[in-house]
């Protein structure tokens, strides 16, 4: 994991890390390198794996390697879920996720969130569940 630019090492045996960005403009790069889930919401990133990685008040997280599947929680006005087959980002009041590498990706919206979904030249799959499209 890089944080702010330097490089932090987890310690082996080590189950879960928390992340309190505070105040400032802080930055996460995250390699995933074991299938993990990443859930996602407006100020907050959880990577869910043998070592849990759970990061607040960080401004800019950014995700990369072998991830599972993204969960975005886009439930306030504003809020921006961006899927591509390689690629997917979400925004939200000063909060930008970043991730490739990933299985698939669930979006969560609510209020005028918007989703935007491109899709791939091969057989793509897009379930939708709610009240209003």
């Amino acid at each position: 994991m890089t944080l702010n630019g330097d490089k932090v090492a987890i310690p082996a045996g080590t189950t879960t890390v928390l992340v309190d960005g505070g105040k400032g403009a802080d930055s996460i790069v995250y390699t995933g390198s074991a299938n993990e889930d990443v859930e996602v919401a407006a100020g907050k990133v959880a990577f869910r794996a043998a070592q849990n990685l759970i990061a607040t008040g960080v401004e800019n997280v950014a995700a990369t390697g072998a991830l599972g599947a993204v969960a975005v929680s886009a439930k306030t006005n504003g809020d921006a879920v961006a899927v591509a087959p390689n690629a997917a980002t979400f925004t939200a009041n000063g909060f930008v996720f970043s991730a490739d590498g990933f299985t698939k990706v669930v979006a969560d919206g609510a209020g005028k969130a918007s989703i935007v979904l491109s899709g791939s030249d091969g057989d793509d799959a897009l379930i939708v569940d709610g009240a209003s499209v």
